[in-house]
Formats: C-alpha cells, sequence, structure tokens
C-alpha cells in the first residue's frame, strides 16, 4: 500500500559573503548537509573520468582503485569592476587525496566570466570507497580565499558502464567477469536487452519457453478477460473500460444502470439544509456497486464504487474536510459530474488514517460528486464504509495528521468516543489510561508515551519492547569487510559477496516521474505534522509540487527491510504521524533548468515500502510478496508513492516560476545493498508557473508540462558540492 509522508526541506537563495582580500563579490553556492547557514549547490556542466565522459548518471565520479582524476574547477567572477580578474597565480589544493589545480598562464576574467583551474587528483585508496575530497582556493599570495568539500568513488566499474561484462574488486584488484546486469535471459524463458543511458533493463519472452519456464510466462497469459469487456484482468489490470455513461457489472460487461449510488442516479446528500456548516456522517456500502470510471490517484484500480452528490448554494462558500473510511479507500472529488473538474483524489490520508482517504479544500457554489471506492479489487477492499464530511464558511479545516481537536474554523479535527479524550498529539486516549510499563525497557506506554530510551549503542525493539545491540551499523559509502576469499567482493553492506551472488537493484522509474508532476496549495497549521516533521517549512498557505515516484527492482533477489518495529535500525517512529518511517530511502531535489544549481531539496519518508505494482514480464512473480508488516521490493516489482500522498511534495512556496528541473535519489546511502547504484537516479523538466493566490489550484491539474530528459539526470552527470559557510566563490568540478 502507498501510504506514507514525505520530508520537503526548502533552501532559500539569498546572500553573498564579501572577499576580504579580492574586494570582489562572487556568487556563493553550498549544498546543505547538516550546516546551519544560507545554502546553495553548484553541480557539474559536465564530468569525464581521466578524460573519458560517463555514459550516464552515477551518484559519485568514478575512478578506479589507486588511479587518478584528471579535474577541472570552474569559479564564477562576479567582481563588478570594468578592469578583468588576473586569476592566473591562483590554485586549487586538495587533502586527503592529494591534487593541485592551477590556471592556464596569463588567465584573467571579467566581471561575470568563469575562471578554469585544471589538473590531475590522486592516487586515490586502493579499494572501493566513496572518498571525500576537501579542496582549498588559494590566491597568489597563498591566502585562503575559500573551501569546498566533495566526493569522489573509487570502483572497479570505472572501466566499464552499465552493460556488458562488469568488473569487480577481487583478491585486492579489479577483475572482468561474464556477470550481466540485465541477467534474464540467462534462463533461457526470455530475452533482455541492456539499455546504458539510463541503467534500465527490459526483458521479452521467449517465442516457444522450454520446460520450466512458469515463471517467466506473463502473467496476462493467465488473465480472466475470456468472455469480459470490463473489470479486473485478475493479475492487476483491466480487461477493458466502459463507456461514458456505462457501468462494469459483475460479470465485467458494459451496461447501463440507473441504481442508486451510480454516475447517473449519485446519492444526494446535505440536502434541505439552509446552512451546512457542521459534521456530517452518512454510511455507505460498496459491494452491491459497480466500476464506471477510473481516478487519477488510482487508475490501475478497477474495483466498485458508490456515488453521492451535494450542492453548494449560490453565493456561499465552504471549506470541506472530507473523509472515507472502513476499508483501503480511494477518495474521488469532482464538479457536476462524474467525468466533471476534478477537485481533488486522494489514495491515503491521515487523518483518518489505516488506508482511508481524505480530501480538503474551498468549495464554491455548485455541486460536486463524491465517489468511494476501494483501492483494489480484492474482498477485502469493499463493503461498508463510512463517509465524513466537514464543512466550515470559508475556511478550510486545517487538520492534516490531527485526529482530533481544534480544526482552526470554529470545529474540530474529531470526534472521540465516550470515554476517551483528546491528547497531547491529537489523538483520542482513554480518559483513564493507566500506563503500562510492566518488564518493558522501552516502547509504548499505553497513553500516547514511552516506557524508556535505550542508552548507546543499544536501540529500542519495538516488537519486543526490549533495547537490543543490533549488528554495527555499516557505512554504505566506505564499507569494510573482513574473510572475503579471493572470488568475493566486500559490498556496502559490510559483508562478502560472491560475483553471481542474486542482489537486488533498485532505479528510479523516470516514465512515470515525467508524466505525473502537479502543482497545489494547502493550508497548515503549526501543530500538523506536515510542520513539525518538516514537509513545509512554514505553516499557513504554501505551494506544493507533487509528484509520483516508482521505485522498482530489476534485480536478482528482493530488496528485504522486515519489520519496522523489529528494525530500529533502519526504521523511525514518528510519534506526530503514529507510524514508523524508513529513513533516507529517498532523496528529492529541485535544480534549476539546466540541473546546475540546487534550489531546494526534500527527502522521502517512507511508511510502507512493499510489492505495489509489478513492473516487468520476466521470470517476476505475478503476485506480490511485501507488505506494510514486512516491507521489501520484490524482483520486477515497484513500490509507488503517488502525488496525491500527504507529504509527498517540495514545498516551493518561496521558489519563483520559471524552468526547473526535478531529480529523485533513491537509497542515496546504500542501507541496502545493490548490484548496481549508478542507476537510482532519474530527473525531468519542470515548468513551475506563476501562482496568484486568489485562486485554487488543483493537484490534478498539469500547470506545467513534464518534460522527461533523455538522462537520469538532467545533461551529464552530475555532482554537487558542498562549500564552507564563509566560501565566497561558486564552484564546479569537472572529473
Amino acid at each position: 500500500k502507498y501510504s506514507g509522508e514525505r520530508f520537503s526541506h526548502l533552501i532559500k537563495e539569498n546572500g553573498h559573503a564579501q572577499d576580504s582580500e579580492m574586494t570582489t563579490r562572487i556568487t556563493f553556492f553550498l549544498l546543505f548537509l547538516g550546516l546551519f547557514c544560507t545554502t546553495f549547490s553548484f553541480p557539474l556542466r559536465a564530468i569525464t573520468v581521466n578524460n573519458e565522459k560517463q555514459t550516464f548518471a552515477s551518484n559519485y565520479p568514478q575512478v578506479v582503485p589507486g588511479g587518478s582524476l584528471a579535474v577541472k574547477a570552474v569559479f564564477v567572477n562576479d567582481l563588478k569592476a570594468t578592469t578583468s580578474l588576473d586569476y592566473s597565480n591562483y590554485r586549487v589544493e586538495f587533502s586527503g587525496v592529494s591534487g593541485t589545480l592551477r590556471a592556464a598562464a596569463g588567465a584573467s576574467a571579467a566581471s561575470g566570466q568563469l575562471m578554469t583551474f585544471s589538473g590531475n587528483v590522486g592516487p586515490f585508496p586502493n579499494t572501493p570507497s566513496v572518498v571525500p575530497l576537501f579542496a582549498t582556493l588559494l590566491d597568489g599570495a597563498g591566502a585562503t580565499v575559500g573551501s569546498l568539500n566533495t566526493s569522489a568513488e573509487v570502483s572497479c566499474r570505472a572501466n566499464g558502464g552499465f552493460c556488458g561484462a562488469q568488473s569487480f574488486f577481487l583478491n585486492n584488484t579489479c577483475t572482468t567477469t561474464d556477470y550481466s546486469s540485465c541477467h534474464y535471459s540467462i534462463d533461457g524463458c526470455v530475452t533482455s536487452s541492456c539499455d546504458s543511458t539510463i541503467g534500465i533493463c527490459t526483458s521479452t519472452q521467449v517465442a516457444s519457453p522450454p520446460t520450466g519456464c512458469d515463471r517467466c510466462i506473463k502473467c496476462e497469459d493467465y488473465n480472466q478477460c475470456t468472455g469480459r469487456e470490463c473489470g479486473t484482468d485478475g493479475c492487476g489490470g483491466s480487461c477493458g473500460t466502459c463507456t461514458q455513461g456505462l457501468n462494469c457489472n459483475a460479470e465485467g460487461r458494459c451496461i447501463t444502470s440507473n441504481a442508486n449510488g451510480t454516475c447517473s442516479n449519485p446519492i444526494k446528500i446535505l440536502q434541505g439544509l439552509s446552512d451546512l456548516s457542521g459534521v456530517h456522517y452518512f454510511e455507505g456500502n460498496t459491494s452491491g456497486g459497480f466500476h464506471s470510471h477510473t481516478v487519477p490517484c488510482n487508475a490501475g484500480s478497477t474495483s466498485k464504487e458508490q456515488i453521492f452528490s451535494f450542492t453548494i448554494p449560490a453565493g456561499k462558500t465552504y471549506g470541506a474536510d472530507i473523509r472515507v473510511y472502513g476499508f483501503d479507500t480511494v477518495l474521488d472529488v469532482r464538479k457536476d459530474s462524474c467525468f466533471g473538474t476534478l477537485v481533488a483524489c486522494n489514495d491515503d490520508g491521515t487523518p483518518p488514517a489505516t488506508f482511508g482517504s481524505r480530501v480538503a479544500k474551498m468549495l464554491t457554489e455548485g455541486t460536486y460528486i463524491v465517489t468511494a471506492k476501494g483501492y483494489d479489487t480484492t474482498p477485502e477492499n469493499e463493503g461498508p464504509f463510512t463517509l465524513r464530511i466537514s464543512l466550515r464558511p470559508n475556511c478550510v479545516p486545517k487538520c492534516n495528521s490531527l485526529f482530533c481537536g481544534d480544526d482552526e474554523c470554529g470545529g474540530s479535527c474529531g470526534e472521540c468516543a465516550d470515554g476517551e479524550t483528546c491528547g497531547p498529539l491529537s489523538r483520542c486516549i482513554s480518559s483513564t489510561c493507566q500506563k503500562n510499563c510492566t518488564d518493558n525497557e522501552c516502547g509504548f506506554d499505553g497513553c500516547g508515551g514511552f516506557c524508556g530510551s535505550c542508552t548507546s549503542p543499544t536501540l529500542c525493539n519495538l516488537e519486543s519492547n526490549k533495547c537490543e545491540l543490533f549488528p554495527a551499523t555499516c557505512d554504505g559509502l566506505a564499507p569494510v569487510c573482513t574473510g572475503c576469499n579471493a572470488t568475493q567482493f566486500c559490498g556496502a553492506d559490510c559483508k562478502c559477496h560472491g560475483v553471481n551472488d542474486p542482489l537486488p537493484d533498485l532505479y528510479t522509474e523516470q516514465s512515470t516521474l515525467g508524466a505525473e508532476v502537479f502543482f497545489d496549495q494547502d493550508t497548515f497549521s503549526n501543530k500538523s505534522c506536515a510542520v513539525k516533521e518538516g514537509c513545509v517549512s512554514g505553516s499557513g498557505l504554501r505551494r506544493l509540487m507533487r509528484f509520483t515516484v516508482y521505485s522498482g527492482n530489476q534485480g536478482q533477489a528482493a530488496a528485504t527491510y522486515g519489520k519496522p518495529d523489529a528494525r530500529p535500525d533502519l526504521f523511525s517512529y514518528s510519534p506526530c504521524h503514529g507510524h514508523f518511517h524508513f529513513d533516507d530511502f529517498a532523496l528529492y531535489s529541485l535544480l534549476n533548468a539546466d540541473g546546475t544549481t540546487l534550489v531546494t531539496h526534500g527527502r522521502k519518508q517512507g511508511y510502507c515500502i512493499l510489492d505495489g505494482s509489478r513492473r516487468q514480464d520476466g521470470p517476476v512473480d505475478c503476485v506480490g510478496t511485501y507488505t506494510c508488516n514486512n516491507q521489501g521490493i520484490s524482483p520486477g516489482w515497484a513500490d509507488a508513492y503517488t502525488y496525491d500522498l500527504d507529504c509527498q511534495w517540495i514545498d516551493i512556496t518561496d521558489v519563483p516560476a520559471g524552468n526547473y528541473t526535478l531529480m529523485v535519489d533513491i537509497n542515496p546511502k546504500r542501507k541496502i545493498m545493490e548490484s548496481d547504484y549508478s542507476n537510482n537516479k532519474a530527473s525531468v523538466s519542470v515548468v513551475i508557473p506563476p501562482w496568484n493566490k486568489s485562486t485554487t489550484e488543483s493537484s490534478n491539474k498539469p500547470d506545467a508540462v513534464p518534460v522527461a530528459t533523455t538522462s537520469k539526470v538532467s545533461g551529464s552527470t552530475q555532482l554537487f558540492v558542498q562549500f564552507s559557510c564563509v566560501l565566497a566563490i561558486a564552484v564546479a568540478l569537472i572529473f
């Protein structure tokens, strides 16, 4: 299930530093990595490794063990003067890895022009790792002008690209093997193709599969579409869609129906009321319903639905908080008809949580259609449900993540049952709650609090409520292994692996990212989790850029994460949201149009990482394995976080209109061992339109048309450099 929150942190572009030595003002960029200062970044315009251009984006520029890099540093002269600056005696010195970059003889740059330094850096260490590079810019007198921190990766993969024979660090040397990144063809059931520009494998079933190929036969070959023109195919797909005005019945036939609760005859609610203010409850049931139309936040579902309608009187405006819950629901709100203007669509909302759905929007006069349906066609996702509609005059209830308490519109975010009271986290708890921490070293006390905390290095296993010592944390960027034999390499999990050991290979699906980038605005209370956990950078009205991210696994093994409450080394409990977040699963960045400057960034806080969508027809299972209780991604499957989910956005309130690049990087800290990390990024170009705060933007409207780039990172491979808070230089490093 694709329910979860995301963390978004806005980095504002303001301020310049004054160079005391040069009496010049030089623009300064800094990538924020935990420093409390104004932050910017300046990534590479181009990258070469020892004068060989990278074939596609990797997390870091790569160099073979013991090798050197040809490096070029580019500075922007922002001197407001009529004369050029002679920088021929300036230099860039590296520490950690030795190297000096120098300018060309007689080099000078006028205001706004680039200053270029070139040279070699190395040798690098003899074992694979991500190596920090610390560089200092010195003027002609040897005085420090600025400094920067960046990284390069020591890897045998620097010898070749994604496709073809792969090189591994075996027995203290890079050894070329017969390992294939696109492995599916080895079983004889399918043929595979490899795209080195984006690091993606595709597979096609062979015409006459040999014996033993049951698992590689397409799921669609087992579908249930014989004699059906609509409805589910039994494999997560559809047998077809009925034309507008028809409904799909249980037999998979498109029929005309005027039954109560259909598009042609929605259940009319809120009738006969002179004032719609207040909270209204309605009971529904999808069991006897039909499927008439798909909804954008769950376009693949053909589940049954029940449809309601109500009218906002002429001259009236109400803020609406609409919720549907009872099973795994999807909520769609439109104006005028089932096929009218989309107001909002939601798959999961908090509240109501437990896979319920919620929409909060301002509604003007007119008729609104509310469609309640299940997430999929499984029996557990249909049946009785509750529809809750809270309407407040000219005020949208601010209940994001709040289950009870003040909605800041004169009402309540939820009603507690008899014997309950609204607790400090805006959740209902027992009025006579008695804490229960008997035999518990840590964990929940049953009253919204905790029994205690664990001392380092132990962590709280919330399954046993005991402080336990988990395996030593492995630095995936600089792993250390012991005991590897001559045929094994040291993985990012600090374990020894054979060349042909089955491993996952995660990737970011660029086509979906390019298709679903939308804009929205919402108002947040300072009590909401979105504010407390940094999904937005402030309370009040915020502008959001929403997008959908599919994180796929094209490897030979599952990426496994386990039970969140038993893996405190991977998951952190969020008291505000009341569930776990996977730490550092993905990083989101908004760059300028050419991908050379960081504007704002965020990171994904995954709630459920699971088999949400089958993405390949190779030797993969037709039915997903991993769920919210046992998390992971099977080979051939993808986890999906759709644009409608809470916190699945970047806060762009302070970002001006214009052309930008959205980039997604999954598993950036390599907490999950993979066979390849160079295909974890994807990017698309987006156009942010001007923001008119007096109008209501809707997340269903693609105000900016996203354009997918041809490589996983816009342009050539890019590297973000980190500067100190006192640096006053814009730098690009070109390897």
